[in-house]
């Protein structure tokens, strides 16, 4: 329930401490700026103003920008091209002689001209002119306080200059960035997840369990589903527990994939490495793994708890998901290898149990005693 509940979110306020004497004002940034909409500034290549192909290109550009989700709309685009069109319909400007014309209708418009750039065209052999190559506009968009609906808005527009590549175009706003940042996180997270979880996985095999034989490999399956279910119910809880899919949460996620390894594993790979003798069941088998583990499993997890609880002084977002994060992995982690997979390994491993009644028992008993002279002489 809670990873479905998991939603984007990118404000600056996630890497300021909580004293900051910036964060009021970035909440009230967020809130009365970034969530009433603003301007977008484009700066594009321009068209050829002798070419009707090429100016009806750029015009649909502007229209699909004009319709994206959240747009304005035409009323909000700031820009001198369409000024330009109209006077030369209005004056029957010929198609041959509109770059000459656009720049006798920029001559002494210097709110249009000062941030444009030029390059020269021949007209003649001894006349040329300066014609417009690039210049910049501007186009509004509504505002949200969903951050899913600023990435959707910017997503939008990527994907219109992506279609129109003539034009070279770049757009800016202050939120771009974070947005940027946020549809990484938001698009990725998943593949990000996975690829650590498939690595980590991998390195696992190679490292602890290169040592066993065939018949030892049933509990690669059940750490590896524990591996995932740890995951998971990281990600659930961090949700539940206010804690965002922004960068923050997704660098504490990925340390927590190869922290999690630790406990499933020290579990499976102690158990698989029991001998299997028949008429003693899994249980016993179990029972002599956590007699190995259960110790350090639990010192591993006090000490690792007692080393971060410092950091919960620091009023922060990102030391607060850190802490959550650790606290989750370790809680989840410890309830996995202890109390899951030994169930797991009980109630599914059968090897070994299957004998008469009456030698069961007796090698039941040998096991036992067995057991107790390795720990006498441990002792």
């Amino acid at each position: 329930m809670g990873t479905s509940r998991l939603k984007p979110d990118s404000s600056l306020t996630k890497v300021m401490v909580d004293d900051s004497e910036f964060y009021g004002n970035a909440v009230k940034f967020e809130k009365l700026f970034w969530s009433e909409g603003t301007l977008f500034t484009f700066v594009v290549n321009s068209p050829n103003f002798s070419d009707p192909t090429s100016l009806d290109r750029f015009e649909n550009f502007i229209t699909q920008l004009e319709g994206v989700k959240m747009s304005v709309g035409r009323q909000s685009t700031q820009l001198w091209v369409r000024d330009f069109i109209d006077y030369a319909k209005d004056w029957g400007v010929q198609p041959e002689d509109m770059n000459k014309e656009v720049e006798t209708f920029l001559r002494g418009r210097s709110d249009i001209t000062e941030h444009l750039t030029y390059r020269t065209e021949i007209v003649s052999a001894n006349t040329t002119i300066q014609v417009p190559a690039r210049f910049h506009f501007f186009t509004a968009y509504y505002g949200s306080a969903d951050w899913i609906i600023r990435g959707d808005i910017v997503q939008s527009i990527i994907e219109v200059t992506e279609d129109h590549p003539e034009l070279n175009a770049i757009f800016y706003h202050e939120m771009v960035e974070c947005v940027d940042l946020m549809n990484y996180t938001r698009y990725s997270l998943k593949q990000t997840l996975g690829q650590s979880l498939l690595a980590i996985m991998l390195l696992m095999s190679i490292l602890f369990l290169s040592s066993l034989d065939s018949s030892q490999l049933f509990p690669v399956i059940w750490v590896a589903a524990s591996f995932i279910a740890i995951n998971a119910m990281v990600v659930g809880y961090l949700c539940l527990w206010g804690v965002d899919m922004d960068v923050v949460a997704m660098i504490c996620l990925l340390m927590t994939v190869g922290f999690s390894v630790d406990y499933t594993v020290h579990m499976a790979v102690t158990y698989a490495r029991q001998t299997v003798v028949d008429g003693v069941p899994s249980s016993v088998r179990v029972r002599l793994a956590l007699d190995e583990v259960a110790r350090p499993i639990l010192n591993s997890g006090l000490s690792t708890l007692t080393a971060v609880c410092l950091v919960t002084l620091v009023q922060s977002y990102m030391l607060r998901t850190f802490v959550k994060s650790v606290f989750l992995v370790v809680v989840f982690g410890q309830l996995q290898s202890l109390l899951v997979l030994p169930a797991c390994f009980i109630l599914l491993d059968n090897r070994g149990s299957k004998v008469a009644p009456v030698r069961t028992k007796r090698l039941r008993k040998e096991a036992e005693v067995k057991n107790e002279l390795t720990n006498t002489t441990k002792l």
